[in-house]
């Protein structure tokens, strides 16, 4: 099997597996002395037997083909060769399998440098021994009688090659493949023709053609599914793959696999749009959906859907992931009013919180609704300086309000803003005792002065 594209280091790796093999085999008495071809009708053909350890060894046909059998013509003086699979040439049951899976670029001095499996180790049969065709020059090494006579040597052989014809084996013509709706495909193996899978393994042997399912269907095989844009999921069934939507449902046996639509496009499924963190709104377009905003513009074809917290910058106005924060001027994500930040000062893991009334604890400073309010050393929203909870002392529904100077009323006993003043029996702002009006008889521009 030749392998057309390979990267540098494997190539690297190759050349020295060959070097150092081909070193190793030098004790042979050269590279003709190491194969020959058994069972032909003549010099240029037969069954590949392989010397290795000693003794001799047949090669399984797994992935056989004319860039092997050139390397194993080449050893035996020929210029060229082509490949015959399936014992076409018989076999001998007393040799193993000395080789499996060999892959050959075709200008190796020996098969013993090709890639394959470790000596001996296989997984064949010896109905599978490879052979060749050789052409060009006079070649050696051929043995027709290797069986001297012994009429019961090749007893246990199939010397036809039923597989000819089978899924994953040779063809030429296009009816060489015996199974219905098979065909050769374009490296000369008998395959499944479009719109059938094998249902025993991938163009194996012993498969059969059978008709591709439809979405929602069972698929015993990966490439069971009849939309060349499905997949068979974990669950053994075939649905749409990533990128790809049923346009006729959610993976039903006759819906299509279509292609998802981005940000602002019509989307006929709920699972039509192509950012994950996108929804099909009421109105048939594909938009962001709930904590996440349209990266470019809003909800345009190029558009990501993404979302930012608190402290982050935000180039959307709905950029920010919580509903209660705003892009301010800066272009950062804050709370927005009415609301402060729980784990700080607007950073990214935060969330924005409905501030608290007055007499509330308070877990942040900022965290009282009152303007006039702070968070005092007890962790309670209090008036700050110069203010007065017009509704009572500090409750919750009060209200942060502007003390007033002497003589004026004072709906509470704190409203006055002289710390000296007091509110007396007739409700207003005088200076108490040991303390008179400097500016006249508790006047409102008056301090009291012991």
């Amino acid at each position: 099997m030749h392998v057309m594209n390979i990267g540098s280091v494997t190539w690297t790796l190759i050349i020295l597996f060959q070097f150092l093999e081909e070193a190793s085999s030098q004790n042979n008495s050269g590279a003709s002395s190491q194969v020959r071809l058994v069972g032909g009708i003549d010099q240029y053909e037969g069954r590949v037997e392989v010397y290795y350890n000693g003794s001799w060894g047949t090669v399984c046909d797994d992935d056989w083909d004319d860039y092997d059998a050139r390397v194993v013509c080449k050893m035996l003086g020929y210029s060229n060769g082509n490949a015959s699979i399936c014992n076409a040439f018989g076999c001998n049951m007393d040799l193993g399998i000395a080789l499996d899976d060999v892959n050959c670029f075709g200008n190796e001095t020996s098969i013993h440098i090709c890639s394959h499996s470790e000596w001996y180790s296989h997984n064949c049969k010896h109905d599978e021994d490879a052979g060749v065709r050789c052409e060009g020059g006079l070649g050696s090494n051929f043995q027709s009688n290797i069986c001297n006579g012994d009429p019961n040597c090749y007893d246990n052989c199939i010397i036809t090659c039923p597989r000819e014809g089978e899924l994953g084996y040779r063809c030429t013509q296009p009816n060489d493949c015996v199974y219905d709706n098979a065909m050769c495909n374009s490296v000369g193996k008998c395959a499944c023709g479009s719109g059938y899978y094998d249902s025993n393994g991938v163009n194996i042997a012993a498969g059969n053609c059978t008709t591709k399912v439809g979405l929602g269907s069972s698929c015993p095989q990966p490439d069971a599914c009849n939309d060349i844009n499905a997949m068979c999921n974990s669950g053994g069934k075939c649905v749409c793959g990533s990128g790809y939507y049923d346009s006729n449902g959610a993976n039903i046996s006759d819906g299509t696999c279509t292609a998802k639509v981005g940000l602002g496009s019509s989307c006929l499924q709920p699972d039509a749009c192509n950012d994950t963190n996108a929804i099909c709104n009421s109105d048939g377009n594909c938009v962001c959906g709930s904590g996440f905003y349209d990266s470019n513009g809003v909800n345009i074809s190029d558009g990501t859907c993404s979302k930012d917290g608190l402290g982050s910058s935000c180039p959307q106005p709905d950029a920010c992931n919580d509903t209660n924060a705003m892009c301010n001027s800066g272009g950062t994500c804050v709370c927005g009013s009415g609301y402060y930040e729980s784990n700080g000062v607007n950073i990214s893991n935060g969330t924005c919180t409905a501030k608290v009334g007055l007499g509330s604890g308070c877990p942040q400073p900022d965290a009282c609704n009152d303007t006039n309010a702070i968070c005092n050393s007890g962790g309670k929203c209090v008036c700050g300086s110069g203010y007065f909870d017009s509704n009572g002392v500090n409750i919750s529904d009060g209200t942060c309000t502007a003390k007033v100077g002497l003589g004026s009323g004072c709906p509470q006993p704190d409203a006055c803003n002289d710390t000296n003043a007091m509110c007396n029996s007739g409700g207003k702002c005088v200076c108490g005792s040991g303390y008179f009006d400097s500016n006249g008889v508790n006047i409102s521009d008056g301090t009291c002065t012991a």
